[in-house]
């Protein structure tokens, strides 16, 4: 519950928050299993529920953790067998995650990274299978590059769309994957051929600002072009690097991937904590961009792209990279909810556009440690 301090704050635990959320999110739930569909962030694509479902299957197999309350164990099994149900892999394929015509409806990487995170969740919490097994089949049909240390993108029909040209899907996927290692070598494996490889497919600007593409060496494009000509857009990723290079407008779109990056690869580091790359100095110089941009990260002004909770996202980086403990960054988790969070229903769904997107955000809590959170309440 909400308590209050000897001066009338008041607070709320972390894992309060959680099952509060998870609580009031069972009303959102549909008779087939699912949860209501969003939107893809700025960009305005209008999605299909596999993301939220997923996002919210993690949400519920938490609550069950901390409470072992039945209803989000049943309504859990429940999203579950959503996802596993053919209509999602239409083809038998990847997630039908995004419904357009002018791009790829499996939404690159980053649109399967969710449902493997949740699978892989849901077959450890809830101890079902089939949940595992289809995480690791839907994994396994990406191939992966191990020259290039990158992963391809598949279509929901089977289609090979060539590698996923977008740094921030490539790093998503490979943490959405990171639990699924500890139960498959050949994950573990193709995860650390990818952080080997990153160093060098991963550019900075001068101030540590991560560029949006990737940025593989050019002897190894132009070999792997050569052998396989569909990857002919590796090459004009090269080209148009330079041009974005100075473009100030791109440079906002990155500051807004910033945390998005460094939190995703903070789970990488939590898992693989032995690579040489986390104590590099282009490590350090993209913790330092992040901070000294912290203040117009929080105050999410001209921040159109990217990070949605820029609090708890880098209240997540300094914990795990910097070792600052969580019960001192609570002011960054104040940040989200005094800005997301109602009161009313506790669901993190105020002041957006795509509040049910917003709403299922709060799976980026279930990880962290439990904290008193202070809560702004309006007089």
């Amino acid at each position: 519950m909400v308590a209050e301090d000897g001066s009338g704050n008041e607070y709320i635990s972390l894992h309060e928050l959680i099952v509060r959320s998870a609580d009031a999110g069972l009303s959102l739930q549909r008779d087939n299993g699912s949860f209501p569909a969003g939107e893809n962030y700025a960009y305005g694509d209008p999605e299909t529920p596999v993301r939220n479902t997923a996002r919210w299957l993690i949400v519920l197999c938490r609550a069950y953790e901390l409470t072992d309350d039945h209803r989000f164990r049943t309504a859990a099994g429940r999203a579950v067998n959503y996802l596993l149900n053919d209509d999602v892999r239409p083809y038998g394929y990847t997630f039908h995650c995004r419904k357009t015509t002018d791009k790829d409806r499996c939404n690159g990487l980053v649109g399967q990274a969710g449902p493997i995170r949740a699978l892989t969740t849901a077959g450890e919490k809830l101890e079902n299978n089939a949940a595992l097994e289809a995480a690791k089949e839907v994994f396994s049909l990406h191939p992966f590059d191990d020259d290039l240390g990158l992963w391809e993108r598949i279509e929901i029909d089977g289609q090979n769309l060539s590698f996923d040209r977008t740094l921030n899907h490539q790093i998503l996927f490979a943490a959405g994957c990171a639990d699924l290692a500890k139960h498959e070598t050949f994950v573990e494996e193709r995860l650390q051929l990818f952080l080997g490889s990153l160093p060098t497919n991963m550019a900075t600007h001068d101030d540590g600002l991560i560029k949006h593409y990737i940025r593989p060496p050019a002897d190894l494009v132009i070999r792997n072009v050569v052998m396989n000509p569909s990857h002919y857009l590796l090459v004009w990723n090269m080209l148009v690097n330079h041009y974005y290079d100075r473009s100030m407008e791109r440079r906002e779109k990155e500051l807004g991937y910033q945390p998005v990056n460094l939190a995703a690869l903070s789970e990488l580091h939590a898992h693989f904590e032995d690579f040489p790359m986390w104590c590099s100095d282009t490590i350090d110089r993209t913790i330092r961009c992040l901070k000294d941009n912290q203040p117009k990260l929080l105050s999410d002004e001209g921040i159109t792209h990217g990070v949605v909770m820029p609090g708890t996202t880098i209240a997540r980086i300094l914990h795990e990279f910097e070792g600052q403990p969580m019960s001192d960054l609570t002011h960054l988790l104040a940040n989200d909810l005094d800005r997301k969070l109602n009161h009313e229903s506790f669901l993190l769904n105020k002041d957006t556009a795509d509040p049910v997107t917003q709403a299922a955000l709060v799976s980026n809590f279930v990880t962290l440690p439990n904290v008193q959170i202070p809560l702004r309440t309006d007089d």
